[in-house]
């Protein structure tokens, strides 16, 4: 069980990469969310976001509310990753 806990230092270089993440960039907004994120479902009148904490916390955004945000491209770099690996399998197969 030991196993899985990090050590100090390793938590330090992690907390100091957070830190260091430029929130300001497309690729730093994908970086937070990425370690904060677990998942992401869309329906046709909502956003239902699925956080990385021991409860499993959620959180429902209405697309309105996205599409009305001036900050609304930070949505997309949240589940580029997900949907590039969703085109590649099927362009594969």
């Amino acid at each position: 069980m030991t196993d899985n806990v990090p050590s100090v230092e390793q938590i330090t270089v992690f907390i100091d990469d957070i830190l260091a993440t430029d929130i300001n960039t497309t690729e730093g907004k994908k970086a937070i969310a990425d370690i904060m994120i677990s998942k992401v479902y869309v329906y046709d009148d909502k956003l239902t976001v699925i956080f990385k904490d021991k409860d499993g916390k959620s959180v429902d955004i209405p697309l309105s509310a996205v599409s009305d945000s001036s900050s609304a491209d930070c949505a997309p770099s949240a589940l580029g990753s997900q949907a590039i690996l969703s085109t590649n399998h099927r362009e594969k197969v």
